[in-house]
């Protein structure tokens, strides 16, 4: 059953259904003929798990209330990622005079510049000292999120000693610089560095399990569900691979989870690629090692493409239920929010659903049909 609309449209898939196709059809691994082919030759959809519907014999649903907690008497964690974007002006020096090469920076960049934020350049000369001319630096920007930067030496050539400017109207101290001014090679490039710092919060909730793996595997989704390029890739239990995708983004953990990945509780990730020695996980007791693996599942799927999971990839969407889905005894659970993956192919006749353990081994003691509802969105 498709709800089928230009930008979005869910699918709703049956283990029960299509067994004239699919004869070998099971509740844990099942495949779906669609009534209507998905195309997405643009690479233009998106995909991801909204409700399962299934029962397993004997579940357990919950680990016991006793079990350690990663957070504390906190719910939730918060990760913060900043990322830093710049955007440069530049201005050629093409005259031989620092009084007409100032007056034509100062026109170039009012054409330029049609809305805020914007950055003005004028001076002002001292009638009590007869001195000058000095540079008056205005950075608007009502929301007061971009600042600029200028190289040291055209920050001595307009008398200032600062080279950050916040908004607001900046006067230098000193007059403007002719000799600095004759140091500087005709064609040269003058740089204004526009700047934006944007902060993204990253929530991490408390895991059901008291295991180090799934909650980077829920930091891992929360990156993805913010749409954020870092990647948590684990060779196996110990090793752990932190890959920042995004330009100019450093990211800080917070001392807990810093802790848990044997760093300094201040550290703050920094570089592209960062690959850790965890310590070795000694946490788990005997009364959670008691708990069922039924208490999560995997839900793979052939119409995503393949995700980084451990060292290597694979077609699989790890789905772990939260702490406030929607879970009774049928094994109702609704994701929010609904992590999605690109579309692998082009056009999708089929789709295959597979439930499976943490051992990648198909679930053997589902009892009813399985219902799985994905939702397809434009990127």
């Amino acid at each position: 059953m498709m709800d089928n609309s230009p930008d979005d449209f869910f699918v709703t898939l049956q283990s029960d259904l299509c067994k004239q196709y699919y004869s070998d059809n099971t509740s844990a691994n099942f495949c779906n003929y669609l009534a209507r082919p998905i195309d997405s030759f643009k690479n233009e959809y998106l995909c991801g798990v909204s409700e399962i519907f299934f029962s397993e014999a004997d579940a357990v649903m919950l680990a016991p209330s006793s079990q350690p907690k990663f957070f504390n008497s906190s719910s939730q964690s918060e990760i913060v990622a900043i990322q830093q974007s710049n955007s440069i002006i530049s201005f050629p020096k093409k005259e031989d005079s620092l009084v007409n090469f100032y007056d034509a920076w100062a026109v170039d960049l009012d054409s330029r510049q049609t809305q805020d934020p914007k950055i003005t350049l004028t001076k002002e000369y001292s009638y009590t000292t007869l001195s000058g001319p000095y540079t008056v630096l205005t950075l608007t920007d009502p929301l007061n999120e971009f600042f600029v930067t200028i190289e040291p030496q055209i920050a001595e050539l307009l008398g200032f000693s600062q080279t950050t400017f916040t908004p607001g109207t900046y006067t230098s101290p000193r007059v403007q610089s002719d000799e600095v001014f004759d140091q500087i090679p005709m064609n040269t490039l003058i740089k204004l560095t526009f700047s934006k710092v944007i902060t993204h919060k990253i929530m991490v909730k408390e895991p059901e399990e008291y295991d180090r793996e799934v909650l980077i595997e829920n930091i891992a989704l929360e990156f993805a569900a913010q749409n954020l390029k870092v990647y948590l890739p684990m060779a196996d239990d110990n090793s752990l691979t932190v890959n920042i995708m995004e330009k100019n983004m450093t990211i800080s953990m917070g001392s807990k989870i810093n802790e848990l990945l044997g760093l300094d509780p201040n550290f703050v990730f920094r570089n592209q690629k960062t690959d850790l020695n965890l310590p070795v996980w000694t946490s788990s007791t005997e009364s959670n090692k008691s708990i069922s693996s039924k208490s999560r599942v995997l839900i793979m799927s052939d119409v995503m493409e393949p995700q980084i999971y451990g060292d290597s990839f694979k077609t699989i969407l790890r789905i772990l239920p939260k702490a406030d889905a929607t879970i009774n005894t049928d094994r109702h659970l609704v994701f929010r929010p609904v992590f999605y993956f690109p579309v692998r192919s082009g056009q999708v006749k089929s789709i295959r659903i597979t439930l499976a353990t943490d051992g990648n081994e198909t679930l053997k003691t589902l009892e009813f049909p399985t219902i799985v509802v994905l939702h397809f969105k434009k990127q």
